[in-house]
């Protein structure tokens, strides 16, 4: 299987989806996920890091993530660089 989901209270929701691991600390009673922590793997390799505060559910299936902060991995060198987003669609 591709797609595979792990729920524990201290960990918070962990789900597989293709090339990303995907960790939700919270989910509140309108299904807006709070701590929302994604890792996204090209070739067995870190790639990006992607944490937003929340993630709001959009009619259209995607996600308004919110207070996005984007650490992306360069596989040559292993440097990181950093940028922070206020808002986004995912």
């Amino acid at each position: 299987l591709s797609e595979r989901v792990s729920l524990k209270a201290r960990e918070g929701l962990w789900v597989r989806a293709e090339n990303r691991f995907i960790n939700v600390r919270a989910i509140l009673p309108d299904l807006v996920l709070r701590n929302v922590t994604i890792f996204e793997y090209h070739d067995d390799s870190l790639h990006q890091i992607i944490r937003a505060e929340l993630a709001r559910p959009l009619p259209d299936k995607s996600w308004q993530l919110h207070n996005v902060t984007y650490t992306r991995i360069d596989a040559g060198t292993g440097q990181s660089t950093l940028e922070v987003i206020e808002r986004e669609v995912w």
